[in-house]
C-alpha cells in the first residue's frame, strides 16, 4: 500500500502520473504486482488560525501528551500514524463541527 499526500503546490494529475510511471516499470520486470487506486483528491491547507487549526493543534497536543506520559516507547512511525489518523478524523469531522 502506498498512501502519497500532496502538498499544496503540487499537482495531482502530476502526482498520479509519477506512480503510474513507478507502476509500469516494475510491473514489467517484477511478476505479480498489482496497482489499485481507492482514493483521491486535490491537495489543500488550512491556516493554524482557524477554528479548525486550532482544534488539530490541540489535538496533537493531547495525544502526544498523553503518550509520552506512558512508560511505553513509540517508534518514530508509531508517532507518525497516530498523526496521520488523527489528521484523518479531523478531516471527516471538519465539515459538521466547524461550520
Amino acid at each position: 500500500m502506498i498512501d502519497r499526500r500532496l502538498n499544496t503546490e503540487q499537482n495531482l494529475e502530476d502526482a498520479k502520473h509519477e506512480l503510474i510511471v513507478i507502476f509500469e516499470f516494475h510491473k514489467r520486470r517484477i511478476i505479480g504486482i498489482e496497482c489499485e487506486l481507492l482514493q483521491e483528491g486535490e491537495p489543500s491547507a488550512s491556516s493554524s488560525n482557524t477554528k479548525f487549526g486550532i482544534a488539530l493543534s490541540e489535538a496533537f497536543k493531547s495525544v502526544l501528551s498523553f503518550l509520552f506520559l506512558k512508560e511505553e516507547k513509540f517508534t518514530f512511525y508509531d508517532l507518525l500514524g497516530i498523526i496521520i489518523s488523527l489528521i484523518g478524523i479531523m478531516t471527516i469531522f471538519s465539515e459538521t463541527i466547524f461550520r
